[in-house]
């Protein structure tokens, strides 16, 4: 998939919309815009995970047997947001591209000599994937998380820092391959680079911009005729308003999403575009969906946020959210960095990352081990209980 400048009509004609959903990666947003869809992407897609690791992996009637319905609250460690690896690899993508002098090859090798780094507080993960890495001797390395969805947050993030590029697709060609040499996870990844490119253009107060619109935009930016095909089954459910829920079942996802990347690509982006202006209904029922919740949930968060902005997100979801170690000062400054990225050569060349926080990470990664062990555990009864039976849910 190549980042496009081509002018594309909608359904309707209407040269608006059209003008204002044309993809083109030459475009470079406002300072102040780019500051504002960061901050709701990183916010969103941190909400969306911490809201689902606790149900992750679990099928859709199942995690409704053990923790129930909406409305939604943090389960995974006593009240408290604790966003599982995926944030995570947003933040050190966000870092390598800023160590990167603006070179897709560099970026490369810092994201995976942080990934390496990052791998240091997962011991017991950080094994298990050493004895698979020697059994089918490969040189890639990947996320200490269920991989699926880690290339999809990287493009997402790359997306929103990498404008005005006309080789931006090289950026999320090199960071898909860290973990995948698949042709069709690099067009999903590009998919999600595109959606994020959409969401940094849109205002949701504009009437003239439509759900149905952005859909068919990326339909159009999408050569693969397996995925064009896969998003064009979108356009019933979403013309018709039909639940995410049952537009998952419609896939033949019937208790859960799936461990595939088209399968979290897909709900997340339709997620996104059934509740187009509201963030907290979005990132709900992904959560609900069960299967690799947590990878949808954290992509429509992702999605939502860098449309709408901070203030969509629910106040009690953002109270209770740790981003430990990297505190909100840290965060800022983060912050501050991605907005003006890169407005010079002399910055390019002097552009530095935020500082790691090696002994934090680790901590943080140690401490989340053992919940997701006491998780574990704490599923064991479940299993020998009785299932609520089905129902098609109301979206």
């Amino acid at each position: 998939m190549r980042p496009s400048s081509n002018q594309k009509e909608t359904p309707d004609g209407s040269m608006p919309s059209e003008d204002r959903l044309k993809l083109s990666w030459q475009w470079v947003a406002a300072s102040s815009r780019r500051e504002r869809c960061f901050e709701g992407l990183l916010l969103g897609c941190a909400v969306g995970e911490a809201l689902s690791v606790a149900r992750n992996r679990l099928s859709r009637r199942r995690a409704l047997r053990m923790f129930g319905r909406k409305p939604l609250r943090y389960q995974f460690a006593a009240g408290s947001g604790i966003p599982s690896d995926r944030t995570h690899a947003l933040l050190l993508t966000v870092q390598a591209i800023l160590q990167s002098r603006a070179d897709h090859r560099s970026f490369g090798r810092h994201l995976r000599k942080r990934v390496s780094w990052y791998r240091l507080g997962t011991p017991f993960r950080s094994l298990i994937r050493g004895f698979a890495d020697i059994r089918s001797s490969s040189q890639i390395v990947s996320m200490p998380q269920q991989l699926t969805a880690d290339p999809l947050i990287r493009a997402a993030a790359i997306s929103l820092m990498i404008q005005g590029n006309q080789h931006a697709n090289r950026w999320i060609e090199t960071s898909t391959k860290q973990c995948s040499t698949n042709e069709v996870a690099t067009e999903l990844a590009m998919l999600v680079g595109n959606a994020i490119q959409i969401a940094q253009r849109l205002d949701s107060s504009e009437s003239n911009i439509s759900p149905m619109s952005a859909l068919e935009c990326l339909i159009a930016e999408t050569e693969s005729q397996q995925l064009k095909d896969q998003l064009a089954k979108l356009r019933p459910a979403l013309g018709k308003s039909k639940s995410i829920a049952s537009t998952a079942k419609s896939f033949g996802w019937i208790d859960g999403v799936p461990s595939s990347m088209d399968a979290i690509a897909i709900m997340a982006i339709y997620a996104w575009l059934r509740h187009f202006s509201r963030l907290r209904l979005a990132i709900e029922h992904a959560v609900l969906l069960g299967g690799e919740c947590s990878a949808v949930a954290a992509l429509t968060g992702a999605l939502s946020g860098a449309t709408l902005g901070k203030r969509a997100i629910p106040p009690e979801w953002l109270d209770k959210l740790t981003f430990f170690p990297h505190d909100k000062s840290w965060r800022r400054s983060l912050m501050s960095r991605v907005k003006d990225w890169p407005h010079g050569v002399e910055d390019i060349q002097q552009a530095n990352a935020q500082p790691s926080q090696l002994a934090g990470q680790i901590a943080r990664n140690c401490v989340f081990g053992c919940f997701s062990a006491l998780h574990f555990l704490l599923r064991i009864p479940t299993y020998f209980m009785p299932l609520p039976p089905r129902k098609m849910s109301r979206g």
